[in-house]
């Protein structure tokens, strides 16, 4: 069967992308990979909770994902934003506001400046790193931490020299001028993953069609453009090692799968040598960031100083890795049994420092979870049972792996190919910078701008 548009990865980006397509007309089709939908925003559920795996929040209901709801027809509701965010350090927690003592007009002067800034200027510092801008503007140390301390949030890393001016700078520009503040997170009532599957069924039922279990392994390529894909199938795959792949044709071929993804189906004899290089080259465990998760239940509500604030911490005792850890059942208390609670906590681990031998591991998660235990004092007392795991997040953002650093939405010899998804150029933090890109790449499909978005920054 033809169709106007082939999506390959079904998340977010994916998502968001295919509704995007399908409102605009075209007849699009989504291939997953998993038997379930929704990537990194996927759910787990254990023992009667439902835990998302990633640790993620959406923006503001009139950002880009709300946008795309909006566009679509139909609407992202929230239960309530992130409360006040406690920092722990030296074994105690602190208010963010209170813990960095900040001079007030310094950190409006800094402000100011970000405002002044146009996002073209700002992306010529995506190899500097923020404290090197910042030292420019201000020389006040509390606000300097503030600033480095959102930055560590969002693109989840330790040392300030690896903090990319350019990527911190423009999400401060985007949330500066649309709510005057610096960061903003709310909880969708859906859930995470009903989140993507909200606007998969836009595909759905506007002609398209979505289908998991379908692992693409080539493209097919006719005189320089893409013409579809070939894709195994839960249909063509009876567990033969090498099953028969089926063909899906199209004009129009857009990935949101990780970079680290792409060579699973991209025919090297096609690219440039140079572009296949750059792929490799981004797709090393040392240029990831990983996240080591925990889950636990308990039988009363665990936090530090604000229930519904995500808690952090630059510098575990123990770990060395800085990380978060939230209530999510006070964000939503549908996703645990009655009279259960569920904190989810993570760390971030840097993939240059990271040892993937067995024992290392297990160490490491053995040492996070104790750490996380040592800065929540109640949890030993009041969990019920716990989990952890570790997994691939994303492509670090640092000085150089930012804007430009990453790769362009199309490759040159492959007419036809677009491309979203995680080191790929697109800006904005998790979600939000993966719906960007899914909107950056549609209107590379539609030939120009959809006038509804005007004003939402692409990047």
């Amino acid at each position: 069967m033809d169709y106007d548009v082939i999506v390959i990865g079904g998340g977010i980006g994916g998502a968001s992308l295919g509704a995007i397509l399908a409102t605009a007309g075209k007849k699009v089709l989504v291939l997953e990979r998993e038997k379930v939908l929704a990537g990194r925003m996927t759910d787990i559920s254990f023992k009667g909770h439902t835990i998302n795996a990633g640790g993620h929040f959406l923006g503001e209901p009139d950002d880009i994902i709300g946008k795309i709801y909006e566009y679509a027809g139909i609407k992202l509701e929230y239960t309530s934003e992130i409360g006040e965010s406690p920092i722990y350090r030296d074994g105690k927690w602190s208010l963010a506001r209170e813990f960095f003592k900040m001079d007030k007009e310094e950190y409006k002067k800094v402000i100011r400046a970000i405002n002044q800034t146009s996002f073209e200027e700002l992306a010529g510092y995506d190899d500097v790193p923020l404290r090197t801008w910042l030292q420019k503007h201000t020389r006040d140390p509390g606000t300097i931490a503030m600033f480095e301390n959102i930055c560590r949030g969002e693109f989840l890393m330790d040392d300030w020299y690896n903090f990319s001016a350019g990527e911190t700078l423009i999400v401060r520009k985007m949330y500066f001028q649309r709510w005057r503040r610096p960061v903003t997170a709310l909880w969708p009532t859906c859930g995470l993953k009903g989140t993507v599957e909200n606007l998969m069924n836009v595909v759905n039922t506007r002609n398209g069609e979505v289908i998991t279990d379908a692992r693409v392994v080539d493209l097919i390529v006719e005189n320089g453009s893409v013409r579809g894909v070939k894709a195994v199938t839960r249909a063509n795959d009876p567990g033969e090692d090498y099953p028969e792949p089926e063909e899906f044709r199209s004009n129009s071929v857009v990935s949101t799968v990780p970079v680290w993804a792409l060579s699973d189906f991209i025919p090297r004899e096609t690219v440039p040598s140079s572009t296949m290089e750059r792929i490799r080259f981004l797709s090393r465990i040392e240029n990831r960031i990983l996240i080591m998760g925990f889950y636990a239940a308990t039988n009363k509500p665990v936090y530090a100083m604000d229930e519904k604030g995500v808690h952090l911490w630059d510098h575990g005792e123990r770990t060395g890795c800085p990380g978060y850890a939230y209530l999510q059942s006070a964000f939503d208390p549908s996703i645990s049994p009655e009279g259960e609670n569920l904190l989810v906590a993570g760390g971030f681990i840097d993939g240059a420092y990271f040892n993937p031998s067995r024992n290392a591991i297990e160490k490491l998660l053995g040492n996070f979870v104790s750490e996380v235990e040592d800065m929540l004092p109640e949890l030993k007392d009041h969990t019920l049972w716990r989990n952890r795991h570790l997994y691939d997040y994303n492509l670090a953002s640092k000085p150089g792996f930012t804007g430009k650093g990453r790769l362009p939405n199309k490759i040159p010899g492959l007419e036809n190919l677009y491309l979203c998804g995680d080191g790929i150029q697109a800006r904005g933090v998790g979600t939000d910078r993966a719906a960007r890109g899914s909107l950056a790449c549609a209107e590379m499909v539609l030939n120009g701008p959809i006038p509804f978005f005007e004003g939402i920054y692409r990047g």
